[in-house]
C-alpha cells in the first residue's frame, strides 16, 4: 500500500533561533478524525514545527470536504512574544487557508474570532480540501508565520547597599540598542535604578548582536572615571509582568 504526501503545513515564529515554534501541536476534532478515515488520510507530525497530511493510494475527496484544525499551544510565552492581540477566555482566531503553494502571516490573516472549547487554543484553520487535492498529483506546502513584537527594554537596578548611591550607565558595546540616562525610583519600597532603552527591539530567543555592560561613574581626584559593575548584564524575561506598560519587557538586577 503506497502512502502519499498531500500537504506540508509550516508554522513558524521569528523570535526563536530556527523559527521553530516548541510547544505547539496542530490537532484535529474527534469530527475530523472520522473524516479522515473515510477518505483515507492520515495527519501526522513531521518534526518540530511541521505536520503533514498523508493519503492512503485508495484515498477519495468530495469537492466540499472541508479540514478544520486546531493550534494549541501550552506555552506561556508565546501571548508575550508574539505581535498579535492574544484572545482570551474561550475564544480563538479562525484562519482560511487558500489553496496553493503559499507563505501566510498569522497577524495578517488572522482577523475573524471565534468561540473555543478546546483549552489553549489559539487558531482554528479551515482548509478546503476537497478543492485543494481533487485530481492533483504535485504536493502542496503551506507556512505559517507569527512576527515578534517590539517592545522597549527597562532594568530596575537595585542596590544591595541603598545608603551608598551610585551613578551608573547602561551600554551595549556592540551599538544595536542605546539607553537613555540612568533614573532614581522606588521600587516595593526598595531605592532602585531605572535604565530604559531609548528605542524598541523584536524580541528574540537570543540576542547574539547584543553585548550589554553596567558602568559606574566616579569621580577620582576630580578625573572622571568610570569602571564595570556587570560585565555581562541579562536581557529582559518576556514573561516578567510589572504591570506598568504593555510596550514593554523587564529585567530586575541586583547591584
Amino acid at each position: 500500500m503506497e502512502i502519499i504526501e498531500l500537504w506540508t503545513l509550516r508554522i513558524e515564529h521569528n523570535y526563536y533561533l530556527q523559527k521553530e515554534v516548541r510547544e505547539i501541536e496542530v490537532q484535529h476534532s474527534p469530527e475530523m478524525k472520522v473524516l479522515l478515515m473515510r477518505r483515507g488520510l492520515l495527519w501526522r507530525r513531521k518534526k518540530i514545527g511541521e505536520w503533514c497530511l498523508f493519503a492512503l493510494d485508495d484515498y477519495t475527496f468530495n469537492n466540499e470536504d472541508i479540514l478544520e484544525l486546531e493550534i494549541v499551544t501550552t506555552s506561556s510565552e508565546l501571548p508575550y512574544i508574539t505581535n498579535l492581540e492574544w484572545p482570551v477566555g474561550n475564544e480563538c482566531y479562525e484562519m482560511n487557508v487558500p489553496v496553493e503553494n503559499s507563505t501566510l502571516a498569522v497577524q495578517q490573516c488572522a482577523t475573524n474570532k471565534v468561540k473555543t472549547r478546546t483549552p489553549h487554543c489559539m487558531l482554528k484553520l479551515k482548509i478546503p480540501i476537497g478543492q485543494m487535492f481533487h485530481q492533483r498529483t504535485e504536493p502542496i506546502a503551506t507556512t505559517l508565520t507569527f512576527e515578534a513584537v517590539s517592545k522597549y527594554w527597562e532594568f530596575l537596578f537595585i542596590p544591595r547597599q541603598p545608603e551608598t548611591m551610585k551613578v551608573i550607565r547602561l551600554e551595549d558595546i556592540r551599538k544595536n540598542i542605546s539607553f537613555g540616562e540612568c533614573e532614581p525610583t522606588d521600587f516595593m519600597g526598595h531605592k532602585a535604578y531605572r535604565i530604559r532603552s531609548t528605542n524598541k527591539l523584536p524580541l528574540q530567543e537570543s540576542y547574539r548582536q547584543i553585548e550589554l555592560v553596567l558602568w559606574e561613574k566616579l569621580l577620582i581626584n576630580d578625573i572622571a572615571k568610570e569602571r564595570i559593575l556587570l560585565r555581562q548584564v541579562s536581557f529582559p524575561d518576556p514573561s516578567l509582568n510589572l504591570g506598568t506598560a504593555r510596550d514593554t519587557v523587564w529585567r530586575i538586577l541586583y547591584i
